[in-house]
């Protein structure tokens, strides 16, 4: 007589996915609602996981161990921005191989704690040419991650502060110079080393309007040229008679006083 013994090989997990970030919705300041699946093996009747921060398993915490018939378990409160690694074994009929050692990563904000857009103000205008943007601070949050772009759907745009070029804080000024009277999109995320938040609520602004040109100062009209005065016509005849007349005058004195000598 022979069989094919189904419990020889481990337990293949399916969710989380191995690695993965951004799992579960914080709500009340912790990470609830987060399951573990893995697929059934054939004969198996009940199974045991386990939870731990390490992938150790060495010190597992109350609570983060147990065990079920079926092949999905709801877990307890997790803490956001946190990495727990987990696996699973068949304990019944017969105990299993443990399955491969997969780890996921809990959200670091949901929809209630990702960053509120604080200025510029939503609908702002007149902002000046490199705006400084500020944004509520995230608990646990490592940096920021910001997009400006000049469309709504962010497919262009004109600042890509993400990756390694993440926000310290949440507070930031930029160092791009916008267009003048252009109306620009922005949204901010919180991130960390292994988890990331949700995006903010997307805000928007207008940069100022193009300085208006300084007018030239008003030019005094041209003043006439000053002209030498003229003498009258009959000015100048009165001149040339009185002239002629002390000549004459000087003439005929020289002539009697040379007939006297």
């Amino acid at each position: 007589m022979t069989y094919y013994d189904s419990l020889t090989q481990p337990v293949s997990l399916t969710w989380p996915l191995n690695q993965a970030p951004g799992i579960g919705v914080i709500t009340g300041g912790t990470v609830a609602n987060v399951s573990l699946d893995w697929e059934p093996l054939s004969g198996a009747t009940s199974y045991q996981w386990q939870l731990d921060d390490d992938n150790d398993f060495s010190s597992i915490p109350p609570g983060f161990e147990g065990t079920v018939t079926a092949s999905s378990v709801r877990l307890p409160v997790l803490q956001p921005a946190a990495t727990y690694y987990w696996r699973v074994r068949v304990i019944g009929p017969v105990l299993s191989l443990w399955s491969a050692k997969w780890s996921f990563t809990t959200s670091l904000g949901g929809g209630i704690v990702a960053p509120q857009l604080e200025s510029p103000e939503a609908g702002a205008r007149d902002v000046p040419l490199s705006p400084v943007f500020q944004w509520t601070a995230v608990a646990a949050a490592e940096g920021y991650e910001l997009l400006v772009s000049g469309e709504a759907d962010f497919l262009i745009p004109v600042i890509v502060r993400i990756g390694e070029f993440a926000l310290p804080t949440n507070a930031w000024q930029s160092d791009i110079t916008l267009t003048c009277d252009t109306t620009y999109y922005w949204k901010v995320r919180a991130v960390s080393s292994l988890s990331y938040s949700a995006w903010s609520a997307v805000g928007a602004f207008t940069i100022q309007p193009p300085p208006a040109e300084s007018e030239p100062p008003p030019q005094s009209p041209p003043q006439p040229a000053q002209q030498s005065p003229v003498l009258a016509d009959w000015a100048v005849y009165i001149m040339v008679f009185l002239a002629a007349t002390i000549v004459l005058l000087l003439v005929t004195i020289l002539v009697m006083v040379a007939r006297r000598h």
